[in-house]
């Protein structure tokens, strides 16, 4: 019984339009268990295992394999059968490897030099468990048939052309496996004809492909004329067609970023020795790890007290970030397109719905609704809700100020003019030299296990944590007898009386409940990063589009003439 998570695939961008079919997960269990003849396991490090895994998913396999056959033909020389190399782990391999390079009295550093022919191929220690694996997943793909075939075949390729050969035939057997089990080839054709597009419309001879390519423009031209483009297979819905086309976006910036070439050249001469060891790791840590720097879990962990009643930010304020949680980082690169998104895209929605429900004359209604600088409202919206957002982290840390909470040591810096910073911060260096015992007040942050975002400034001078009451109380007077800090003194006023006035459903400012002093930090750092992040979307849009007002009316006309091709002509 398969003990990975049918929602392994989730989090992965690469699969927003559709998951991989879940039989393949049973592939990496079988991978991921493999043992020795002893019984002990073969892949000690799991991670690995995934991050090969995610070669073969993403179809950045090509050179891997590449790697694999000239280490298996440089085996030859050791004596090892392919069912040797099999049933023992990469330790035990590069011992063996190590014993036969001493034999020929070859000096060991960290790789071997393998040639045939002319070419040379450098055979790293540290990439042999990465080629054990890789081993393992053919077998899985392929069967063992196919693995005995393959060592007959090593035997027969002795020249640089023939073992080249020999990994293309290789490659080709695993797409022509995988493609029944990845996403269907329709959505490959998306990506041959946004690429196809894009080299049109460059005149250069050798045009490269960069993600700059994909613009508002290129979009919202994709979408109208996706008829023509994808042999009849229209992308009716913006939305649609901007998710397909953003993320063809991020991953030419990633291949481009790590100098990785698409699938389609896994038969070029230049695509075998493309990759190093480096950037494979680097590319894959973007689909293996988890991102903390993003604002998911800020939205997550908000949206998970708004289940429990706990209304720090209410339903309809996560509604409005949801978008952004879905595109993240691309909202400052394309921000119009997520603007259209968010204000077309909805309108379509009605469309789409009424057509659903049969109800003509709601579809005309929205069709010929007057419409008045949707985007304006819009950003009008976010820069009120930006100001409730500041407000809410405002009356947070003033509740914790007043309080005595320890942590809001941590967030002072925040509410303090730059002058009072460094003044602050004088204060600290000289009062912290004071204190004899010295443990780190970030050490007792992290036991609510809530990563800091960057913005947020840390007291890291070391203090003990039987002394921070203390330390708070010296900080807060000096605070009060300075005349430097009139600034902070008046935030704090006027925050008091915000205070004394707030009142949201679900909320607890009871802070002798350590539970509620743990919620209401992590909610301060949830609140300051999507602050910044909104704050960076708006003037992004504002530098990107100077005038809201044409821009919508220009917007209105070509959407809605579409809409009505596509919904009037239909009936």
């Amino acid at each position: 019984m398969r003990t990975i998570e049918k929602n392994f695939f989730n989090n992965w961008n690469e699969f927003s339009l559709q998951k991989p079919d879940e039989k393949i997960l049973d592939h990496l269990e079988i991978v991921q268990n493999q043992t020795k003849l002893n019984g002990e396991p073969k892949h000690k490090n799991k991670k690995s295992v995934i991050k090969t895994f995610a070669l073969f998913l993403t179809h950045n396999y090509g050179s891997a394999i590449y790697e694999l056959c000239n280490f298996l033909k440089y085996l030859e020389n050791t004596e090892l059968s392919l069912y040797n190399i099999m049933i023992l782990d990469a330790n035990d391999i590069a011992k063996k490897i190590k014993q036969n390079e001493l034999r020929s009295n070859v000096s060991l550093s960290s790789k071997i030099e393998f040639k045939i022919e002319n070419k040379s191929f450098e055979i790293y220690f540290t990439r042999i468990h990465t080629y054990i694996i890789i081993l393992d997943f053919i077998e899985e793909f392929l069967g063992l048939e196919e693995i005995l075939k393959l060592e007959e075949n090593l035997k027969d390729s002795n020249t640089y052309e023939s073992l080249q050969k020999l990994s293309n035939h290789l490659s080709r057997q695993i797409y022509n496996y995988l493609k029944t089990l990845l996403p269907s080839s329709h959505l490959q054709n998306f990506s041959t004809t946004i690429s196809n597009q894009i080299l049109s419309n460059k005149k250069s001879q050798n045009p490269e492909i960069t993600s700059d390519d994909i613009t508002d423009d290129f979009i919202l031209n994709f979408w109208i004329n996706s008829k023509n483009l994808i042999n009849e297979q229209e992308i009716k819905t913006f939305t649609l067609a901007a998710d397909i086309c953003l993320n063809y976006r991020r991953s030419v910036k990633l291949n481009n970023i790590y100098n990785l070439k698409y699938k389609n050249q896994i038969n070029d001469e230049d695509s075998l020795t493309f990759i190093t060891n480096e950037n494979i790791d680097d590319f894959l840590n973007q689909v293996v790890d988890d991102n903390e720097d993003n604002m998911v879990k800020y939205f997550d962990y908000l949206e998970s007290l708004n289940k429990e009643k706990i209304n720090i930010l209410k339903k309809n304020e996560l509604n409005e970030l949801r978008k952004f949680v879905k595109y993240q980082e691309i909202s400052f690169e394309l921000p119009l397109t997520i603007l259209r998104i968010l204000i077309f895209g909805s309108i379509q929605n009605k469309i789409v719905e009424a057509l659903r429900r049969k109800n003509n004359t709601f579809k005309n209604k929205i069709l010929n609704e007057e419409y008045s600088n949707e985007y304006k409202k819009q950003v009008e919206i976010y820069n009120k809700f930006l100001l409730n957002l500041n407000d809410l982290k405002n009356i947070i840390f003033y509740r914790l100020w007043s309080f005595n909470a320890k942590f809001s040591l941590e967030f002072i810096r925040d509410f303090l003019t730059d002058n009072e910073v460094n003044i602050f911060n004088s204060y600290l260096n000289s009062i912290t030299e004071s204190l004899k015992h010295k443990n780190s007040l970030n050490d007792v942050k992290n036991d609510y296990s809530f990563s800091q975002s960057n913005n947020v400034s840390l007291i890291n001078n070391k203090i003990n944590e039987s002394e921070i009451d203390i330390f708070l109380e010296k900080v807060k007077i000096f605070l009060k007898e300075q005349n430097d800090f009139a600034s902070f003194h008046k935030f704090l006023k006027e925050t008091k009386k915000k205070s004394n006035n707030f009142r949201r459903s679900g909320i607890n400012f009871d802070l002798n409940n350590q539970e509620n002093t743990k919620i209401f930090i992590k909610s301060y750092r949830s609140l300051n990063e999507i602050k910044e992040f909104m704050f960076k979307y708006l003037s992004e849009l504002e530098l990107k589009v100077t005038n809201l007002k044409n821009q919508f009316n220009s917007d209105k006309e070509i959407f809605f003439n579409n809409f009505k091709k596509l919904y009037y002509e239909k009936e």
